[in-house]
């Protein structure tokens, strides 16, 4: 389901995606939602990746403390 999202964007900006859009042969709305899809999975990817180090480094933490026992 789309929905109707409003925005204020720089002129120059709104401009360079328009052209690129038609370029593209593609609406301006594509463009950005897959622009902004790519951004969220890597904020998401990012957060993962955060998580996923900080248990290892406790694994690796409490392991090194096991051994010292």
């Amino acid at each position: 389901m789309k929905y109707k999202f409003t925005t204020t964007l720089d002129r120059k900006l709104v401009d360079r995606l328009k052209a690129q859009a038609i370029r593209e042969h593609r609406s301006a709305a594509e463009i950005i939602e897959e622009l902004i899809r790519q951004y969220l999975d890597k904020q998401e990817q990012n957060s993962e990746d955060a998580i996923v180090e900080k248990l290892v480094r406790q694994y690796l933490r409490e392991h090194k403390q096991n051994r010292k026992e």
